[in-house]
């Protein structure tokens, strides 16, 4: 951390030293490269200058030349072979000295040559022959020339020299000086020709001005280019090879063909340019003026960049060494006191900052001996400062029992480490030991020669006894035959006991993450209002209830259920928790006595109508059999019996017989016959009665469907108890079938095997589509003596009703949505008799 800090300071010191030296290192080089710069753009102009005067003059000498060539022809009054031998002496003493001259001509007025003087390969002037002299009567600078007064001159442009009609090769860029010439009588004689190297043009420039390495352009008036001299590539002569100045810059020809001299600065360089003219009398020339351009690049300041670092940059290297050490002197001065000052400061801050935690803390120097301690800790050990101050903390305050703590301790001191976690036990005279949990870290003191240890405690007794307090009820929930369920506040599990798993089936895995009501049934929803359980838990109270579940193999179970919230210290709900009873076993235990009490009670009823029955009916038995005799012989012994006796005697009969039929309902109601179990087929029993009903003339309008399934099995039950339940219940459909005269009547009968809880079972069912029964008539119907029919004793459906429980199966009466009444009958295919008695 100190190197660090250091080397920060260190930083901002030097940042700035060296963007100082930076600057002063860049405007030194922006400077020196300037000035040199504008030298360099002086020297150039000095040096073009130079260059224009040398081929003005050169230029000058050669129009001299013309003149005396000129003048010589005054002396002869015509040319004869006397005067061209003259004359061609002349022109060789000329060549001879005039090296750059290529040739010198004498052209008469036709335009054909008459003398030609021309330098060969060699360097020797020679005359040229008269068979090989040529007509150049079509070519422009004879007839630009001959076309002149006395005494004026005519320069052409420089183009290459024609031999023949063709360009003479070796390629030789030529300017042609000429002048007209006059005999002693001012007549007309021709035109003298000199052909001048335009190289020799270019070499005085360079010569004179010194710019051996420069970019060099010569152009004409018109601004094509004629020379080009590279740095990279030579020179050249790029006569109408390559595009003309104005296409190539613009905007320096159009400063080029505005002034006659100057300077401009481009993209590619600075540009230096100067025209040529001559100051003799030059008349009629068209292209007189050249263009000389010199291009100073950048590039020329490379010597001068390297000078610059050869030279400099040894002394800034000097000087930035000797600001580095200076900065490192100033900065470790700096930092140290800095260091020195923040120490004391931090020292004074952290034990002000110890004084006011409320936790335990103490500062223990390298020997072990307590240095500081905090008001917090004083007060929880009930002794003052002085007494405790400068104590051996390991023997004073620590327990000799435990060796493990006391080594790491004594280790800490000797070794101090930041953010050690340790939890011991400390103890005094005055106050019982507690234990505290304890974060340590150390601080250098001034000096940096010691390292004093900090720890910094939390009072975790209360915490430990209520964490084994916490442990004992966790193993009583864990080993509870009671289930425990915790969910959130939105109803998700987030804990159940072991006994959650052994009740429903369902893994603690399982169940963690979902809603308890995965394991509802439709009987909860049926049972329990969910509105006015959360209700009740969200407002803080305790709801109590019943749930009928579903186990993870599908077998429902009651359970008893005690909700309550789980608070915080603020009051505020944080999870619900859920204590339940599983009370399967208890409510079917319940039901039984409950179904018991009923039958009891309903038997004590049945045995006191039965007992009441049958008085009855055998009380009234015996008489009315009398009285059924007497009618039936009356008709006999009163011969002449009138009609209206004999129709009252046979409606007696039928009310006697109806009242016989109640009396045998009554006595088979109150004395039902002993059963006499034997194997038999329902549907062959269903079918005898079906047969034996639809033989009454009423009951042949009836459409009666009876469907059974194969092979269905025996049951072990009486013949005749057995047809007399389906006998009641066929006739009773088909008489409520016919009740209903808007449809044709309608008797449905099917009979078949069924997959219950209990094992498989016999069903049949019996539907009509006549009149339907009431909703609240469906277990009222089965009462004793109710019924909705004109004439009935209301036995008969308590009869069957009573059969088959005897054989411990189950009958409904249901209404049908669409019209009409069905009847299911259940009864299990192994049953129990049960003893009436």
């Amino acid at each position: 951390m100190a190197h660090r800090r250091f080397a920060i300071a260190l930083t901002k010191i030097l940042l700035p030293t060296i963007l100082f030296i930076s600057i002063i290192i860049v405007v030194d080089y922006d400077s020196t490269l300037d000035s040199k710069w504008q030298s360099l753009i002086k020297q150039q102009k000095s040096a073009v200058e130079a260059g224009r005067i040398a081929i003005q003059a050169d230029l000058e000498q050669v129009l001299g030349d013309t003149s005396v060539l000129s003048s010589g022809f005054r002396v002869f009054d015509y040319i004869d072979f006397k005067a061209e031998e003259s004359l061609k002496t002349q022109f060789l003493s000329f060549s001879k000295n005039k090296p750059r001259y290529v040739q010198i001509r004498f052209i008469d007025n036709k335009g054909m040559e008459v003398i030609r003087v021309e330098r060969s390969k060699n360097g020797y002037a020679l005359p040229i022959r008269k068979s090989k002299l040529q007509d150049k009567s079509s070519r422009y600078y004879f007839n630009q020339a001959n076309s002149l007064a006395y005494n004026e001159s005519y320069i052409s442009p420089i183009d290459w020299n024609m031999e023949n009609g063709k360009i003479a090769q070796p390629l030789t860029p030529t300017v042609r000086f000429a002048m007209p010439v006059f005999n002693s009588f001012s007549r007309r004689q021709g035109v003298v020709v000199i052909n001048y190297l335009a190289s020799h043009l270019i070499s005085r420039f360079i010569e004179a001005s010194g710019l051996h390495q420069q970019q060099l352009f010569l152009i004409n008036d018109k601004g094509q280019l004629l020379y080009l001299q590279d740095k990279s590539s030579g020179a050249e002569w790029v006569l109408g090879k390559i595009k003309s100045l104005k296409e190539i810059y613009p905007s320096l020809w159009q400063q080029v063909e505005n002034d006659l001299q100057g300077q401009m600065k481009v993209d590619s360089g600075y540009y230096t340019f100067t025209s040529v003219r001559s100051k003799t009398n030059v008349k009629n020339t068209g292209n007189n003026d050249w263009i000389l351009i010199s291009q100073l690049l950048p590039t020329e300041l490379n010597v001068t960049r390297q000078e610059f670092f050869d030279h400099r940059f040894p002394l800034y290297s000097a000087i930035f060494v000797i600001c580095f050490i200076l900065s490192v002197i100033y900065t470790r001065i700096k930092v140290s006191h800095q260091e020195t000052i923040k120490r004391t400061q931090y020292e004074q801050r952290f034990r002000q900052i110890l004084e006011g935690l409320k936790l335990a803390a103490i500062i223990i120097s390298p020997n072990g001996k307590l240095v500081f301690v905090n008001q917090y800790f004083l007060t929880q050990l009930g002794c003052k400062k002085k007494d405790i101050l400068e104590k051996d903390w390991c023997l004073s305050f620590m327990e000799k029992e435990n060796i493990h703590e006391l080594a790491q301790v004594s280790a800490l001191i000797s070794n101090p480490k930041e953010q050690l976690s340790l939890e011991f036990r400390v103890s005094n005279n005055q106050v019982k030991g507690r234990t505290y949990k304890w974060t340590s870290s150390f601080f250098t003191d001034i000096n940096e020669s010691q390292e004093y240890l900090t720890l910094i405690g939390d009072d975790i007794t209360d915490q430990l006894e209520l964490e084994i307090e916490r442990n004992k009820l966790f193993q009583v929930v864990e080993q509870a035959a009671i289930t425990v369920m915790i969910t959130n506040l939105k109803g998700i599990i987030t804990y159940v006991n072991p006994n959650f798993t052994d009740i429903t089936g369902y893994s603690s895995s399982e169940a963690l993450g979902r809603s308890p009501s995965f394991l509802k049934t439709v009987k909860t929803d049926a049972n329990t209002n969910t509105e006015v359980l959360w209700k009740t838990i969200e407002n803080g109270g305790i709801w109590h209830g019943e749930f009928c579940n579903r186990k993870k193999n599908g077998q429902e179970y009651w359970e008893a259920a005690t909700i309550s919230s789980v608070k915080n210290k603020q009051n505020e709900n944080i999870a619900y928790i859920a204590v339940k009873r599983d009370i399967t076993e208890e409510r079917r235990l319940s039901l039984v006595l409950q179904k018991e009490q009923e039958n009891k009670l309903k038997h004590e009823h049945d045995a006191v109508v039965g007992r009441m029955a049958y008085m009855i009916a055998h009380d009234l038995r015996n008489p009315l059999s009398s009285i059924k005799m007497t009618m039936q012989m009356l008709p006999q012994q009163l011969a002449d019996t009138k009609p209206e006796i004999i129709e009252l005697t046979e409606i007696s009969l039928e009310q006697i017989q109806y009242m016989e039929n109640i009396l045998t309902s009554l006595l088979a109601y109150a004395r039902p016959d002993k059963n006499k179990h034997q194997w038999l087929e329902l549907g062959n029993i269903i079918q005898t009665v079906l047969d034996s009903e639809l033989k009454i003339e009423k009951y042949k309008t009836v459409n009666i469907n009876y469907d059974t399934e194969n092979d269905l099995p025996q049951l072990h039950a009486d013949v005749t108890k057995m047809r007399q339940v389906f006998q009641n219940l066929i006739v009773n459909a088909i008489d409520a079938a016919l009740i209903d005269k808007n449809n044709t009547p309608r008797v449905d009968i099917s009979i078949g095997m069924v997959m219950m809880a209990s094992g498989e079972k016999l069903r049949v069912i019996i539907s009509n589509n006549g009149e339907t029964i009431a909703p609240f008539m469906d277990k009222k119907i089965f009462e004793p003596f109710f019924t909705t029919k004109a004439k009935g004793t209301g036995l008969g459906l308590t009869i069957v009703k009573n059969i088959i429980s005897y054989y411990n199966g189950e009958i409904t009466l249901k209404a049908h949505q669409d019209g009409g009444t069905y009847c299911t009958v259940i009864i299990p295919i192994h049953s129990k008799r049960i003893n009436k008695n």
